[in-house]
């Protein structure tokens, strides 16, 4: 089994639906969203940096420095992303892919997962660092030990799974060219069984999320307000758990996708 990505055995790549490569089901939509929510994140981080950088809205710290490494992880997975749906695959049903590109969809597969988890690790460091910022020399050091565990949790979760990432193959590129049946039969390659690691990692990344969310409560009950904008800013909080809800859903998404064989 080559990555995390299990290959169908023969009697179910039989009974599929002969392959339609010329009008196929498709999510035709996939690009013209993605794009979009990358010009959206691209002006917020922008103007933000901009406004750091002219002291604005303070000075620039390492938050803005990991805000600007999830941006760019982040803008790479749109582009893998849209690569991946406009040429391999990744929208419309397996049966329907040009197992001619088999390894390469793997392949953009695999640098989608690892673009991901980066980004995603390093928004939420630069969010954790942010909360250190505000609160500097004004909170508990129990709520600011909090943060250090937070952030110590984000970094070993996104380090831990990278390297599953890169090592659960050796060689590495078996994780994408061992779909080639000339590839696996004639070099020699292990991989790690990841299979349940997805739904895995879903979850601890939905840990994170929570942990980043409650932590601004704290922050609140200490800062000298009034309770009109103490409620607001609760308000504004609480959004954030609109993530939590979502990696809620993509933990469960991951979790079916292990037991299906329509992967894309």
């Amino acid at each position: 089994m080559p990555g995390n990505l299990e290959l169908p055995p023969p009697e179910v790549i039989a009974a599929w639906p002969a392959p339609n490569h010329v009008n196929p089901e498709r999510r035709a939509w996939m690009p013209a969203f993605s794009g979009t929510l990358q010009a959206v994140t691209t002006l917020l981080v922008v103007t933000r940096l901009i406004l750091r950088a002219q002291r604005r809205a303070g000075g620039l710290g390492i938050d803005d420095a990991m805000l600007f490494l999830g941006f760019l992880a982040g803008t790479m997975f749109t582009c893998v992303a849209i690569l991946g749906a406009g040429q391999y695959g990744f929208d419309r049903h397996i049966y329907d892919i040009d197992f001619t590109k088999v390894t390469e969809t793997a392949l953009i597969a695999w640098l989608s997962q690892l673009t991901f988890l980066v980004s995603t690790s390093a928004t939420k460091v630069s969010v954790l660092l942010a909360y250190r910022r505000v609160s500097a020399g004004s909170l508990s050091r129990y709520w600011k030990w909090g943060t250090v565990s937070a952030i110590g949790f984000t970094v070993a979760y996104c380090i831990a799974f990278v390297g599953v990432l890169i090592g659960g193959c050796r060689p590495v590129n078996a994780y994408w060219r061992a779909y080639d049946p000339v590839y696996a039969a004639s070099v020699e390659y292990t991989c790690i069984p990841t299979k349940f690691l997805n739904p895995l990692s879903g979850g601890l990344s939905v840990v994170s999320d929570f942990y980043a969310v409650v932590l601004p409560i704290g922050l609140l009950w200490h800062l000298k307000i009034s309770k009109r904008q103490r409620y607001a800013l609760n308000a504004v909080f609480s959004l954030g758990f609109v993530v939590v809800i979502v990696g809620i859903v993509r933990t469960v998404s991951l979790q079916k996708l292990g037991h299906t064989w329509d992967l894309t």
